[in-house]
């Protein structure tokens, strides 16, 4: 494999004003200029775009199709096109047919320029400065960085996975350290876009750098150029190209990684430095079966291919634990969300998020994600000690957004929202189940204000809370009939209507058809008591609320608060459910306090009306 070609960069030099210097030529990108010394020489557009994407890929080898696509990306043109403006570009620079000093030809396979190339200063025209490798740049210290996804420039390949793949894999191996603060693939995604708006992903992603960059493939090769700039002023901090084979697909990941580091001086811990270190798979085969399902395991209709993926992946390389982290998380949510052997999928997915651990004890990839699991299956406590002692040593959104769900089923509201705020300043678009704890805490119109999911039944929920019934019915009509729901949230869905409606028959259908298949989350089970409470079934919701509470979600606000328990709420049963739930909420609160949670997330002063309950 060829490891990275580096294009000199000089700290403090924008995108738009990087001029390249090509022997005796100047390259004005901005302001689409080309001079010989001082004389200025005239290109049509098309030959100066071409021109720029010779000296953006200095090196690398562009076949035909890879040159067609850059240059007519939207046009269906002749080969001989392409021919033309190749043969005016040499006669520009005055590439000498004998002895190609610029653009040579590499017979059936395309054409590659071969001439140094360098980013030069606007200010003063000199070469960028010496520099150690992996010196610090002159500008202020970055500490967040969004890595995009990759733009391609020749689609239809089987490869195109890799655009959203390697970025999202950088992503992942940079999550934990202490020093950087890494920008889920789920935001890079909102910001994806050609060119880049350096200023709107700055301020809405709330980020000091951007890496962002082009995939080519061609064969057994793929290639990424890549560049790293401060936003929002473009500041350019590396640049470089990369190519390799497509075994070899984590090398050129792990290089880029490593690159961000050293281009960004940030600071290792001892535990950063094996972070990195870790977690380094020994096929190039299993390693790309990872990639092809991290890409599909983001799309609910595809989340058995992944899962099909993921097993592949790990049968040929058992020894690299985010696989089988995320093999954990697509078997817990095909048997949670699509009722696919629940039981066995649990237990699977238990399975694999222990082996991820066993494997990597620090791997925050694992952490957040297991949490979800661990609620599941009534352990929330366990998984928010376990994330408050993670989150103690790396600011990861995604392990405070763990501490949202579980600090909620634990019955810490406050401090469940103290997590969402905390995860909202490291990353101010990372997703947290707080529209739910809202929902807990009959904050109505915050919940609506905080839900993302789709269908987003926590609104409907609350617009029923907020007495606007025949509205949240219309919404949870237009909810069932869309085709993305999940079953989980058509029967939960369903059986809501049917009791706020009153219709007591359809509502025990909807809870029994889920209960008869083992479903084991505490918090779902609690919200199907408290429909069979709407609906006077008092007995089954006694049942239920207190298998809830046994069974991981103790909170006693809601009992409490929530006028559809009005009738139970004097009976010696419900005072006694009432009771386990506020004595779970203080034992909770106790180890949440002793591991420090209170200092991590600010409440000192808060939770004391809701631990009354």
């Amino acid at each position: 494999m060829r490891d990275f070609v580096e294009i000199p960069e000089r700290a403090g030099v924008s995108t738009m004003d990087v001029r390249y210097e090509v022997g005796p030529f100047r390259l004005d990108p901005a302001r689409r200029r080309l001079h010989n010394g001082d004389a200025p020489v005239a290109l049509t557009p098309k030959v100066f775009e071409l021109l720029l994407a010779f000296v953006e890929h200095p090196g690398v080898l562009l076949s035909k199709d890879d040159l067609l696509q850059m240059l007519w990306p939207d046009t269906a043109v002749e080969e001989n096109n392409l021919t033309h403006c190749i043969a005016k570009l040499r006669r520009a620079l005055g590439d000498d047919i004998r002895a190609r000093r610029f653009i040579v030809t590499v017979p059936g396979q395309g054409y590659r320029f071969v001439a140094a190339v360098r980013a030069i200063s606007p200010v003063n025209g000199a070469g960028p400065p010496e520099r150690p490798e992996g010196a610090a740049p002159s500008q202020a210290r970055v500490s967040r960085l969004l890595v995009l996804p990759l733009k391609i420039l020749r689609a239809g390949s089987e490869d195109d996975f890799l655009a959203f793949s390697v970025p999202d894999a950088i992503t992942s191996s940079l999550w934990g350290l202490e020093s950087l603060i890494v920008r889920s693939s789920a935001t890079a995604a909102r910001f994806a876009g050609e060119p880049p708006d350096l200023e709107a992903i700055a301020t809405g992603a709330d980020v000091d750098a951007v890496l962002h960059g082009t995939l080519l493939h061609g064969g057994d090769d793929v290639r990424i150029s890549a560049q790293l700039v401060h936003v929002p002023d473009g500041t350019v901090l590396w640049s470089g190209v990369a190519q390799a084979r497509r075994g070899d697909v984590f090398k050129l990941q792990d290089s880029l990684t490593r690159r961000i580091v050293d281009a960004l001086a940030v600071q290792l811990t001892a535990r950063d430095g094996q972070l990195l270190r870790l977690d380094v798979p020994t096929s190039g085969h299993a390693y790309e079966l990872y990639l092809r399902a991290n890409q599909l395991g983001y799309d609910a209709r595809h989340l058995h291919a992944a899962r099909d993926l993921y097993l592949q992946s790990v049968d040929e390389d058992p020894g690299y634990a985010p696989a089988w982290a995320r093999l954990g998380r697509v078997y817990r949510v095909i048997g949670k969300y699509e009722g696919d052997g629940l039981a066995q999928s649990m237990v699977l997915g238990e399975g694999a998020f222990t082996r991820a651990l066993e494997l990597n004890p620090d791997l925050p990839l694992a952490h957040g994600l297991y949490a979800y699991l661990e609620a599941d299956l009534g352990r929330a406590q366990d998984a928010m000690m376990r994330l408050l002692r993670q989150a103690g040593t790396a600011s990861d959104s995604e392990l405070l957004a763990g501490l949202v769900h579980t600090c909620r089923y634990c019955g810490l509201l406050d401090e469940s929202v103290a997590a969402h705020e905390r995860a909202r300043r490291v990353d101010p678009t990372v997703r947290t189940s707080v529209a739910q704890t809202y929902w807990a805490r009959r904050d109505y119109q915050r919940a609506v204000d905080a839900d993302v999911d789709s269908p987003s039944y926590v609104s409907i929920l609350s617009v029923g809370g907020m007495g606007r019934t025949n509205e949240a019915i219309v919404l949870a009509n237009e909810a069932l009939r869309r085709s993305t729901a999940s079953r989980t949230a058509r029967v939960f869905l369903s059986a809501w209507r049917a009791a706020i409606e009153g219709d007591r028959q359809r509502t025990l259908a909807g809870v029994e058809s889920t209960m008869r298949v083992g479903f084991p989350d505490p918090e779902a089970i609690y919200r199907f008591g408290w429909m069979l409470a709407r609906v006077r079934e008092d007995d089954l919701a006694l049942e239920l609320l207190r298998r809830a509470v046994t069974g991981g979600f103790a909170c006693p606000f809601h009992l409490s608060a929530d006028p559809w328990f009005d009738t139970l709420r004097e009976g010696r049963e419900f005072r006694e459910v009432l009771a386990l739930a506020r004595d779970r909420q203080t034992t909770a609160r106790a180890a949440f306090v002793a591991l420090r949670g209170d200092e991590l997330l600010q409440v000192h002063a808060k939770g004391a009306a809701i631990a009354r309950g």
